[in-house]
């Protein structure tokens, strides 16, 4: 069960090792999202933090959705993937209704240079995947903590973002 700490708290859990998921189709529940601002585009943007539940453990994948038209396709393929949408149907874009929703995606590998300038190996999500009529795995259905609505702060600087 996750709390709060104590500034002169003990600590002592190190946390489980990030695992990397084969490239592949997988169900996924939406943890929560942040707000931000995309510089190259100049429009909103949404980072939604995934994760994915299998017998090696749980990874965490993150991606970035563009609030814009050039990306409107990507929005609609994550809406209805989330069952929030369907096919063809035109959508007010319900966040608060997100987190605690799954779906299916495709990923793949992606290497990237960290903070540290070492070269790493991530997920990315190749494509989100149309929800179909079987039920998904009970960890899917399992609630999320609330989230609470995550508006940038006036005069907070954006933060980087995707490379495209």
């Amino acid at each position: 069960m996750s709390k709060a700490l104590n500034w002169d708290g003990e600590i002592e859990n190190d946390g489980a090792d990030a695992i990397l998921l084969p490239e592949g189709e997988y169900h996924f529940q939406v943890l929560g999202y942040d707000r931000k601002w995309s510089q190259n585009k100049q429009c909103p943007m949404a980072r939604v933090k995934m994760r994915v539940v299998t017998d090696d453990g749980t990874a965490v994948v993150y991606d970035t959705l563009l609030l814009h038209s050039d990306f409107e396709w990507k929005l609609c393929a994550f809406f209805r993937s989330t069952g929030l949408r369907k096919h063809g149907e035109r959508v007010v874009m319900r966040w608060q209704q997100v987190p605690g929703q799954w779906g299916r995606f495709a990923i793949h590998h992606e290497e990237y240079t960290g903070r540290d300038n070492e070269k790493r190996v991530g997920h990315k999500v190749k494509h989100f995947l149309d929800r179909d009529d079987a039920p998904p795995p009970a960890w899917c259905l399992e609630p999320v903590p609330a989230q609470a609505a995550a508006e940038p702060a006036a005069g907070t600087e954006p933060e980087e973002e995707c490379p495209f």
